[in-house]
């Protein structure tokens, strides 16, 4: 189960931000822009004292091309502005916070929380009934056990078949559950 609210939420920012990010884009462009028109009055100027030419009509039209290119500017930062201050989320972080607790996390938890644990207790009760009947058949083995030895020779005696020969420490190491294996 996926929590996809998240994804829808994630996609809107990152349209925000790249809208944003145009804005602030467009803006540097602008800048950029009256920068240059600046320059290109500043060399028109210079040009124009150094070699004596009347430039005015050139000046005039830079001057113009300046003035534009700073209402554009003007008009860029101002929706930039106005854009950061805009709240224009449809998924907010605190429907993120509600669709999550109220509706996602009931359903995981019902649905795949719980059966979980379900099987764990389930697994644990299995494995300690096992136990349980595995100590009673060591308890009944042992019982028939001594009652051999007892009424038998030294002989025979050492010559009984153990359960403990069935059990070697690897096999028990693959059967029971060690301290290390719980996390």
């Amino acid at each position: 189960m996926k929590f996809n609210f998240i994804d829808q939420f994630l996609e809107e920012r990152e349209n925000r931000q790249a809208k944003h990010q145009e804005l602030i884009d467009q803006e540097e462009k602008v800048l950029s822009d009256l920068k240059a028109a600046k320059r290109e009055f500043e060399i028109c100027m210079m040009s124009s004292i150094e070699n004596g030419k009347d430039a005015t009509e050139e000046l005039d039209k830079l001057e113009i091309k300046i003035e534009e290119a700073k209402k554009s500017y003007e008009r860029c930062k101002k929706a930039t502005e106005v854009f950061s201050a805009l709240s224009t989320e449809k998924i907010t972080a605190n429907d993120v916070l509600v669709e999550f607790n109220e509706i996602f996390y009931p359903k995981y938890n019902e649905e795949i929380f719980q059966p979980v644990l379900k099987k764990i207790e389930q697994c644990k009760k299995d494995y300690f009934a096992a136990l349980e009947e595995y100590q009673g058949v060591i308890k009944d083995f042992e019982w028939e056990l001594n009652k051999c030895q007892r009424n038998l020779s030294s002989f025979y005696y050492y010559k009984l078949n153990r359960l403990e020969n069935e059990l070697n420490v690897q096999k028990a190491e693959k059967i029971f559950i060690q301290q290390g294996e719980v996390r």
